[in-house]
């Protein structure tokens, strides 16, 4: 882009974008662990208090899955683990 103002302009949009779509992904990727953990309990989870390892922030996306990785895995819910449903589609 030849007029630096503009090229500024067009920058801050693309990186809000690129925020903003990390923030989704983040917060669902957090409502479909919560979701699933949840189901995995059954009627109790009414009573329930929120999972740490799912609420808590995180620096990343890599440090909240590890973070989350062994409560998903215990947790069962429909054919497998929660922390598999979270994978669900991507390349092993």
């Amino acid at each position: 882009v030849a007029n630096s103002e503009k090229e500024g302009k067009i920058k801050h949009e693309v990186l809000d974008i690129l925020y903003d779509a990390d923030l989704l992904r983040q917060r669902s990727r957090r409502f479909l662990a919560r979701a699933c953990w949840l189901f995995s309990k059954g009627r109790g989870f009414v009573t329930l208090a929120p999972a740490e390892q799912i609420e808590a922030d995180a620096g990343s996306q890599q440090e909240w899955i590890e973070r989350s990785k062994p409560l998903l895995t215990q947790s069962k819910s429909g054919s497998g683990d929660c922390f598999k449903l979270l994978h669900y589609g991507q390349a092993s």
